[in-house]
This record gives structure tokens, sequence and C-alpha cells, in this order.
């Protein structure tokens, strides 16, 4: 009877060791996006030492960067959903003052943030997303002599930074 019992014990247990292996659990999940959607960016102006932070706002362009293709040594980065993110313009009042250090013995610098706005819930799925993000002078327009866009990114003279969203 002891033997008779045990190769049914033994007969139950591997039969719910199949059943487990071959019922796998599914669930629907909605992913739902608690993160924070505003975030900040520096923007700079450096003038002479010896002269007033001049009135002047910048606006930056918001634009779906370049996707780029994985490969065995990069990820993948896609392109950021269109009009998922919006830059709060960025507002020098005139006679500011200089805020950051001082980049060299001739200027003078002050820094205000940009609040940068992601709409929720617009990214599809885990991944890197990339945007372009343009910086402009909106007034006055045409900018003052001397006023110099951002060169974080792409160089000299150029006004462009890339953004990279990890989700």
């Amino acid at each position: 009877m002891k033997r008779k019992s045990s190769i049914i014990l033994t007969t139950l247990l591997t039969l719910a060791l199949v059943i487990s292996l071959v019922a796998i659990p599914t669930s629907a999940v909605t992913y739902t996006n608690d993160a924070d959607t505003t975030k900040s960016i520096t923007t700079n102006l450096v003038v002479d030492k010896d002269a007033n932070v001049p009135a002047i706002t910048f606006q930056y362009a918001v634009e779906p960067g370049e996707a780029v293709t994985p490969t065995t040594s990069r990820v993948e980065i896609k392109a950021g959903p269109a009009g998922s993110l919006t830059v709060a313009d960025v507002d020098f009042p005139s006679g500011d003052t200089p805020t950051a250090g001082t980049p060299d013995a001739n200027h003078k610098c002050d820094t205000k943030q940009a609040t940068l706005t992601f709409a929720a819930d617009v990214f599809p799925a885990p991944g890197i997303y990339r945007y372009k993000l343009t910086q402009s002078v909106k007034t006055p327009n045409p900018a003052p002599s001397g006023v110099t866009l951002d060169t974080d990114v792409t160089g000299p003279g150029k006004n462009i930074r890339y953004l990279d969203v990890y989700v």
C-alpha cells in the first residue's frame, strides 16, 4: 500500500510539473508613463565684461531627429515622435545680472533654463528617441551685433543641439 501511494503521489507531482511548464500565464499590461514630463536645458548668454546684458529672447524649434539603424556595435535610435516635445522661450531681461562663471577674462555669462515639456504617453515602446533642437533669436529681430548662438554640439557658428530621450 505504501508503494502504491508513493507511485500515485509521484505521478501527480510529475503531472503537476508538466502542466505548469505547458500552461504559460498571460496578461495584458498597459504601459503608463508616470515619469516627469518636464526637463530643462541651459541657455548661456555671453557678453563683454563691461557690457550690460541686452534684452533678448531665444527660442528653440523642435523636430524629430534622424533615426539610427542598430548594428552589432550601436543601439537603435528612433526619431522622436513629431509634436511630442515643446521648448519654452528663454528671456534675458535688459540689465540682468550675470549668474554664471566667467568664461574668460574679457567676458561674463548669464544663464537661464529652457523648460522642455513632453506630451504624456507619446513613446510607443521602450527605446532611445532623438530630437533636433535649433536655437534662434526671437526678439529683437535681427539679433544685436555680437550675439552668437549656442555652439554646444555641432561646432562653432552652429545652433543645433540633439536631445536623446531614454524610455
